[in-house]
């Protein structure tokens, strides 16, 4: 059976005898010249993947159709599947349940389980020196600089708000003008002391 094409002015039925000619027709429906060009593969019935029967006891059969004959194993879970329930997912074999969970052998683009939050390493490099006298001048600019790096770096994988990269961001440039109204103190300072 043919596949139906249809003028996309009028919805009107497009013959097949109209496909692929090298003059425009003018559509029955509107009156509206058109071309139609067609694949061959629209004339042809799909073909169903047919998984094979097992033949022998001794050939393995597939986890969740036990008497068709396994064609390959799950990457991640190594259950045996059949033709049917082969998932191809950029080149590795997984079988329905593996997908649905979206468990992966290797990180790849298709599956995306984790992020480092920048915003986290931000706040924490501010906090966790306060505690010290010397240790907040490197941290304070590192922590300046991954704001500014990362603002726009997708923050979680659940949706979140960028004001902890704002804290760290004021924070930072609390810490970083008070280490330097602290070093011009003791310069401006120490030698009017001494008089």
């Amino acid at each position: 059976m043919l596949a139906a094409l249809h003028c996309l002015n009028c919805t009107h039925a497009i013959p097949p005898e109209y496909w692929n000619d090298q003059e425009a027709a003018t559509c029955r429906g509107c009156g509206e010249r058109i071309v139609a060009r067609v694949f061959p593969a629209m004339n042809r019935k799909p073909e169903a993947v047919a998984a094979d029967r097992i033949a022998a006891d001794t050939e393995a059969s597939c986890f969740y159709h036990a008497a068709n004959r396994a064609a390959i194993s799950c990457e991640q879970c190594g259950r045996f599947l059949c033709a049917l329930c082969d998932l191809d997912l950029d080149g590795r074999h997984l079988c329905p349940a593996c997908l649905q969970r979206g468990v992966s052998v290797e990180k790849s683009a298709s599956f995306d389980d984790r992020r480092l939050q920048y915003d986290s390493l931000a706040l924490h490099l501010l906090t966790w020196p306060i505690f010290t006298v010397w240790l907040p001048m490197f941290a304070a600019p590192a922590a300046l600089y991954f704001v500014i790096r990362h603002w726009n770096t997708p923050m979680s994988i659940l949706p979140r708000t960028r004001l902890r990269l704002w804290l760290a961001a004021l924070l930072g440039l609390a810490e970083v003008v008070g280490i330097v109204a602290l070093i011009l103190s003791v310069v401006w300072y120490a030698p009017q002391a001494r008089k």
